[in-house]
């Protein structure tokens, strides 16, 4: 009795849980807690564009000048 109480205690089990295509919020919190044991079958890891990065640049004016468009001389020769 003795002995099969020390291995119960000592023995880990381990439930396989699969959760198809979980967004980044889940995985992040699954990885927060399970990083030792969590795995992803996934052959593709991906989240839309949208949610990834936003770019709206803002240029300076020199850069935005259309004295910096290499058509500019051209235009100057043909008038």
């Amino acid at each position: 009795m003795v002995i099969l109480l020390i291995y119960t205690s000592q023995v880990q089990v381990t439930h396989t849980i699969t959760v198809n295509t979980p967004l980044l919020e889940v995985y992040s919190s699954l990885y927060e807690k399970y990083a030792e044991t969590l795995t992803c079958p996934c052959t593709n890891i991906a989240i839309e564009q949208q949610e990834f990065i936003s770019l709206i640049p803002t240029f300076h004016q020199i850069c935005d000048s259309d004295f910096v468009d290499p058509r500019w001389p051209m235009g100057i020769q043909n008038t």
